[in-house]
C-alpha cells in the first residue's frame, strides 16, 4: 500500500471525528499544535539520497552518520488526533514543512507554535488565511 493511502485514511478519520463527535476544544475552537523532529530511517543508499544523513552525537556513536529525515506533525493535543505529517530532506526547514500543513488548518482554529516558528511571513500567511 502506498504511504499516501495512510495519510488519506487518517484525514477521513479526523474529518469524520469532528463532524460526528462532541469533541473537546477551547471556547469553541480546535486547539492545534505543530512541532518538528528528526526521524531515524533504515540505512540504505536510496534513503540516504532522498532524505540525507546526520551525525549521531557523542560517545561511541560520535562520527557515525545515520539516515534521517526532517518530520513535522500537526496535531490536536486535546483529543489526541494527528491531523497531518510531513517529511522532507534533512536540509529542509521546519517552516517549509509547516506551510504544507496549512491546508488542514481551518478558520477559527488556534495554532500553537514554538519559538522556532517566529517569522513575519508565517504570521502574514496566517492572517491572510483569516485564522
Amino acid at each position: 500500500m502506498a504511504p499516501e493511502a495512510f495519510l488519506k485514511l487518517n484525514e477521513i478519520i479526523w474529518r469524520d471525528f469532528y463532524k460526528e463527535a462532541d469533541y473537546l476544544g477551547y471556547h469553541g475552537h480546535k486547539l492545534l499544535a505543530v512541532d518538528g523532529s528528526f526521524l531515524n530511517l533504515p540505512d540504505h543508499a536510496s534513503i540516504r539520497e532522498e532524505f540525507g544523513t546526520r551525525g549521531m552525537g557523542r560517545g561511541r556513536l560520535r562520527g557515525k552518520k545515520q539516515s534521517m529525515c526532517l518530520l513535522s506533525m500537526l496535531y490536536e493535543p486535546v483529543n489526541y488526533l494527528t491531523l497531518d505529517v510531513q517529511t522532507d530532506h534533512m536540509d529542509a526547514s521546519e517552516l517549509q514543512l509547516f506551510l504544507r500543513h496549512l491546508n488542514k488548518v481551518e478558520k477559527d482554529d488556534i495554532v500553537l507554535l514554538d519559538r522556532g516558528y517566529l517569522a513575519r511571513y508565517i504570521f502574514s500567511i496566517l492572517q491572510s488565511k483569516v485564522l
